[in-house]
């Protein structure tokens, strides 16, 4: 092991801890998403930036992510009237 490794690991520790989460935890989540990456044909990487595009639009329409759809839905519709 080198010095930068242990930073590293330290660093990670911290951020784990301070989410209340465990390796176990990140482990697992890590897993599901090369199943549903696998699943899709989707490298791994894409994956991760799309949720990071995702959570930008989230962030910036002032929308939980999780209400995107809900909130997506009936702009599609007006849009699709309009046109």
């Amino acid at each position: 092991m080198n010095l930068d490794f242990v930073s590293h690991s330290i660093r990670l520790k911290r951020v784990l801890k301070a989410n209340d989460l465990n390796e176990d935890q990140i482990e697992s989540f890590i897993e599901k998403i090369e199943v549903h990456c696998f699943k899709r044909s989707l490298d791994v990487s894409e994956f991760s930036n799309l949720i990071f595009k995702m959570s930008n639009i989230s962030n910036n329409l002032d929308v939980p992510i999780d209400n995107l759809p809900k909130y997506i839905s009936p702009r599609k519709k007006r849009n699709f009237m309009e046109s």
